[in-house]
C-alpha cells in the first residue's frame, strides 16, 4: 500500500507534465469492458459527491478523435445517467453544464485514473489488476482543488 501511495504521489507530481489537448479526456492504451465499469463507476461516483445530480449536466469531454472507440466513454456516459445526471452531447451548446473530463494513464502495470470537474476540481486514484481481467483500486481517492 505504501509502495502504491508513494507511486500515486510520484505520478501526480509529473501529470502536470503531461501534454494531452486541453479539454480531452484521454484513454492511455485501451480498456477491457470488464477494466471500464470500476473506472467509470469512479467516476459518475466523484461527480455526484461535487455536483447536485438531478439538477446538473454534465459535458463530457471526449477523448482525442483516435481514441473514439474506446470502451470506457460510453461506461461513463452510463454511468452518469444512472447517478442522475443530464449528459450533454460534445460540441452542443449547453448552458451552465459543468465539463468534465478523464485521463487514463498507464504506469507500469497499473492504471492512474485523473478526473477533473468544472476545470479545477481534480483527483487521482491508482488501479491494479486483479488477475481476473479487471482492475481494483490500489490507493484512496485523493482529491485537491488546483484553483484554476
Amino acid at each position: 500500500m505504501r509502495r502504491a501511495i508513494a507511486l500515486l504521489v510520484g505520478v501526480l507530481g509529473l501529470a502536470g507534465c503531461a501534454t494531452q489537448g486541453p479539454n480531452l479526456s484521454y484513454v492511455g492504451s485501451p480498456l477491457a469492458v470488464s477494466s471500464a465499469a470500476p473506472i467509470a463507476s469512479e467516476i459518475a461516483t466523484y461527480a455526484a459527491g461535487q455536483l447536485p445530480a438531478a439538477q446538473s449536466t454534465i459535458l463530457l469531454e471526449p477523448p482525442p478523435p483516435g481514441q473514439a472507440a474506446n470502451d470506457l466513454t460510453p461506461a461513463v456516459t452510463a454511468a452518469l445517467r444512472a447517478k442522475g445526471f443530464g449528459v450533454a452531447q460534445p460540441g452542443t451548446s449547453a448552458t451552465g453544464a459543468h465539463p468534465l473530463r478523464y485521463i487514463v494513464t498507464p504506469v507500469g502495470q497499473d492504471v492512474l485514473l485523473r478526473i477533473i470537474v468544472d476545470n479545477r476540481i481534480a483527483a487521482a486514484r491508482l488501479y491494479q489488476p486483479d488477475g481476473k481481467g479487471s482492475l481494483v483500486a490500489a490507493s484512496p481517492l485523493t482529491a485537491m482543488e488546483n484553483g484554476s
